[in-house]
C-alpha cells in the first residue's frame, strides 16, 4: 500500500487537476438523506488515486497514535506506551476490543505483522535504527532500537491496516468495495461508538469552482478543500460554515544545490533575502498562510521564536549578487529556470516570485510541468528550482524523510551533505537537551547552506452545510479529527439557488 513512490508524491503533495469521474449519478438537491454526508472534490491528485485516499485513508485506517500540532503523540489504537530507561525499547499497550472492519481482533501480532510490512517504506534511512518488532502477548507490541532516538515515538503515526488487506483497518469507517474510494459506510462495531453520519458519498470535480457551485445548490454537504479564490462566496453563503486551519505542507522553493550558479551558498542567501514573504502571502495567497523560517513546524514543541532565520532585505540581496559577479563568479544577471506545477495558485506565487527576484537583478523563468515530471527531475537532479508542497511536521520525522539524502519522501535531489549531517544529529539525539540542540543547528544549517526557500505555511479551509453539525475543535486545527462525531441537524436551512 505504502510503496516508495506513493509516499514521495504525498510528501510532496502537489495537487494536480484531473477530470471528472465519468458515470457519477445525477446529485439532487431535494431532500437528502440526512445519514448520508456527500463531499465534493476538486482537483485531486492523479497518481494511484492519491488525492481521494488522503480523504479516504484517516477515515478507515488508524495508527497507533495520533499527533496533535506539538509533535507528542496522543493514545488511539495504542492505550498507552513507556520507553525503557535506556532509550531503545518501546513497549506499546493496545487498547481492549478493538477490531478489523472485517471482525478481526486487534492483536499484538497482527500489529507487529503491520509494522514490520510499512515502517520500510515511511521511516527510510532510520529503519537502520530499528533492531525488531515483537509480540509478547495479544495485547502488546515491543519495538527496539539499537541505539536511543527520538524518532521511537514518531514511528507511532505509522497507519496500522490488516496484514494482507491494505484497505482493511479499524476505522470509524469502511469501504464497502476495496477498488472504490467514492463511498464509505460507517463502522456499525466501532471500538468507540458507532459514528453519527451512516453514510459517506465523494464525488471529484474538474475543478474547485465546479465542486463550490454544487455546494451552494445543496447537491452536496461538503468541500473538501476550498481554494483562496472560493473563499470569499462561500464565506457569505447562509447556508455553509467555513473552517480554516494551518496544514502541516509549506511551499517551497527548493534549490538544486549542484546546478550551475546555485551551488553557490553565497547566491541562495542572497535569493532567500530577496523573498518577501509576507508580500507574498498578500499577494499570491489572498493572505492564506502563513510566513515560514525554515523546515521545522512552528507548533512543535522544539521549535523556538528565537531561531536563526533570514529576513527580507532586498538591498542587502542585491549587493551580495553584485560582490558574487565582482568575484569572477558569472557575468550579467543570473537566470535559473524553476519548474511550476500547472494550477492558478502556484502559477501566482511562482509570478510574485519572479518579480521579487527581478528587483534584485535576479530572471527566474517559469516552466508548467506535471507532477510527475517534476519528481523524475528531482530524483534526476534535472532541474534548477522547483516549487513543491513539502510535509514538514508535526514531528520532525517528516522533514527528515523529505530533506535527508535517502528520505523516503525525498526523490533524491533535495538538500545536501550539510543537511543530511544536521537531521542526522536529530535522529541520533541522546536526550531533550540534545534533541533541542540539534533541532537549532538543522535551522542554522538552512540558513547558513540553505537548500531551498521556505515560503508559507499552508492554509486550507473546508466547507461544511449547515444540515451538519460540526463539534468546535481547538483553533486551527483540522475539523476532520473529529469527523466520526459529526451529526446531522433536525432542520436543515433551505438550500441556496445560486
Amino acid at each position: 500500500m505504502y510503496r516508495r513512490e506513493r509516499f514521495v508524491a504525498a510528501g510532496l503533495a502537489v495537487t494536480l487537476s484531473v477530470t471528472a469521474c465519468r458515470g457519477t449519478p445525477e446529485l439532487r438537491a431535494s431532500d437528502p438523506d440526512r445519514s448520508t454526508l456527500r463531499i465534493g472534490v476538486g482537483q485531486v491528485a492523479s497518481s494511484a488515486g492519491l488525492g481521494l485516499r488522503q480523504l479516504v485513508q484517516p477515515l478507515t485506517i488508524e495508527g497507533l497514535a495520533s499527533f496533535p500540532d506539538d509533535g507528542h503523540p496522543r493514545p488511539w489504537l495504542a492505550k498507552d506506551w513507556a520507553v525503557s530507561s535506556d532509550g531503545v525499547a518501546l513497549t506499546v499497550n493496545l487498547v481492549p476490543d478493538a477490531k478489523f472492519h472485517d471482525g478481526t481482533p486487534l492483536t499484538g501480532a497482527l500489529v507487529a505483522q503491520a509494522l514490520q510490512a510499512t515502517l520500510p517504506d515511511t521511516m527510510g534511512p532510520t529503519l537502520e535504527d530499528v533492531d525488531g518488532v515483537s509480540a509478547p502477548n495479544d495485547h502488546q507490541v515491543i519495538v527496539r532500537f539499537r541505539r536511543p532516538s527520538p524518532f521511537i515515538l514518531d514511528l507511532l503515526e505509522v497507519p496500522i491496516p490488516k496484514p494482507g488487506a491494505p484497505t482493511v483497518g479499524t476505522g470509524a469507517y469502511v469501504l464497502p468495495d476495496p477498488k472504490s474510494l467514492t463511498e464509505l459506510r460507517g463502522n456499525v462495531n466501532y471500538y468507540l461508538g458507532r459514528p453519527a453520519i451512516d453514510r459517506v458519498v465523494v464525488t471529484t470535480f474538474p475543478s474547485v469552482r465546479a465542486a463550490w457551485a454544487e455546494l451552494l445548490r445543496g447537491r452536496i454537504d461538503m468541500l473538501w478543500d476550498v481554494g483562496t479564490d472560493a473563499l470569499e462566496s462561500l464565506e457569505t453563503s447562509t447556508n455553509v460554515s467555513m473552517f480554516t486551519y494551518t496544514r502541516r505542507y509549506q511551499y517551497i522553493l527548493a534549490f538544486n544545490t549542484m546546478s550551475g550558479a546555485l551551488q553557490s551558498r553565497v547566491l541562495r542567501r542572497a535569493l532567500n533575502m530577496a523573498v518577501d514573504k509576507a508580500a507574498l502571502v498578500r499577494e499570491a495567497l489572498n493572505g492564506r498562510g502563513l510566513v515560514s523560517t525554515g523546515p521545522v513546524w512552528p507548533h512543535n514543541s522544539a521549535y523556538r521564536a528565537d531561531f536563526p532565520a533570514f529576513r527580507f532585505d532586498s538591498q542587502a540581496a542585491a549587493a551580495a549578487l553584485s560582490d558574487k559577479r565582482d568575484a569572477g563568479h558569472g557575468a550579467g544577471r543570473l537566470h535559473f529556470t524553476c519548474l511550476v506545477p500547472p494550477d492558478a495558485v502556484n502559477e501566482r506565487i511562482a509570478l510574485v516570485l519572479k518579480q521579487q527576484f527581478a528587483a534584485v537583478g535576479v530572471d527566474m523563468s517559469i516552466e508548467e510541468v506535471s507532477m510527475d515530471r517534476i519528481v523524475d527531475a528531482l530524483k534526476n537532479r534535472r532541474f534548477d528550482a522547483a516549487l513543491i508542497e513539502g510535509v514538514s511536521g508535526p514531528t520532525l520525522l517528516r522533514p527528515y524523510q523529505l530533506w535527508h539524502s535517502k528520505g523516503a519522501a525525498n526523490p533524491g535531489g533535495l538538500g545536501g551533505a550539510s543537511m543530511d549531517v544536521a537531521l542526522d544529529r536529530i535522529r541520533h539525539a541522546a536526550s531533550d537537551d540534545e534533541y533541542a540542540r540539534a533541532v537549532a543547528s538543522l535551522q542554522q544549517t538552512t540558513v547558513d547552506d540553505p537548500p531551498a526557500i521556505f515560503l508559507t505555511w499552508i492554509q486550507r479551509s473546508r466547507a461544511v452545510s449547515k444540515r451538519f453539525m460540526v463539534p468546535s475543535t481547538e483553533p486551527g486545527r483540522d475539523i476532520m479529527a473529529t469527523f466520526r462525531l459529526w451529526q446531522p441537524v433536525t432542520e436543515a436551512p433551505r438550500a441556496s439557488q445560486q
